[in-house]
């Protein structure tokens, strides 16, 4: 009789697991730069905003203060919580419901949505590998100075969509069984307060999950020309080369990006 009580409380407990259990996860997984904030309802059941940051320890601290309680509503205090977390809020809720049956089975067994989404992704776990139908997501103008160093000083912000193929991500290190798809993060009408010249152009970003996850980025039209390529060790390396009729606006801008090396301006963004 005790054994089926246990049983029966143990079940309870996982039904009722907090949503913020998820946000704990999802800590641990990206080592604090991507936070489920202001979580509420359950791990099968629930939403939250999305919380993105580029450092670790410390914003993982302030996202968890954001986050909500076992799915109970404290209003106006989550409210400034959310708002004193130290990383980019997405503007919308990220909400999800998840099957345990369809889990177990391999099938399609979490949908998520989201405002922005083209429609509801239907995620399946097969294999020690994540399946992602193909989508799109575009979102409304974000300001990136939450993001902190070097962001805060430049004040950027910006519209992006993001348009995916199909994706299988593996989850192990089976060489056999490799990640495949492809993300392209389009970033349209990019702006700086300070800068005097505004928009600064448009650019896509493409990452090829395969093939050693290599990427591109390029612009697509604008008076700031944006180069990237990885460093090993030493994270993003970003050029930057105005048109020659704007240089001269674009000066202060340009000298708070990064040093000058040749004929343009490099920033580096740090792992």
């Amino acid at each position: 009789m005790i054994i089926v009580v246990l049983l029966i409380m143990v079940l309870a407990a996982v039904l009722h697991a907090p949503a913020t259990w998820l946000d704990d996860v999802a800590a641990r997984a990206s080592a604090g730069r991507i936070r489920l904030a202001q979580a509420s309802g359950t791990i099968w059941h629930g939403q939250a905003f999305l919380l993105v940051s580029f450092k670790q320890s410390g914003q993982a601290t302030s996202a968890s203060a954001a986050s909500g309680s076992g799915g109970r509503d404290d209003g106006g205090e989550q409210a400034q919580a959310l708002h004193r977390a130290k990383g980019l809020v997405l503007p919308e809720p990220l909400r999800w419901r998840i099957n345990p049956f369809a889990l177990l089975a391999g099938g399609p067994a979490v949908e998520v949505s989201m405002q922005g989404l083209d429609r509801p992704l239907r995620l399946a776990w097969r294999d020690q590998t994540l399946q992602v139908p193909a989508g799109q997501l575009d979102l409304p103008r974000l300001d990136f100075a939450a993001l902190g160093s070097p962001w805060n000083s430049l004040q950027p912000s910006a519209r992006l969509q993001f348009r995916w193929s199909e994706l299988l991500i593996a989850t192990h290190a089976d060489p056999a069984k490799p990640s495949v798809g492809r993300v392209n993060l389009v970033i349209s009408d990019l702006a700086a307060r300070i800068s005097p010249v505004q928009p600064l152009g448009s650019y896509d970003w493409a990452f090829d999950l395969g093939n050693g996850k290599q990427w591109t980025m390029r612009t697509l039209d604008g008076v700031l020309d944006l180069r990237a390529a990885p460093e090993a060790g030493r994270g993003i390396r970003i050029e930057a080369r105005p048109l020659p009729a704007e240089e001269a606006r674009l000066r202060p801008l340009l000298s708070l990006m990064g040093t000058r090396e040749a004929d343009a301006t490099v920033m580096r963004l740090l792992p």
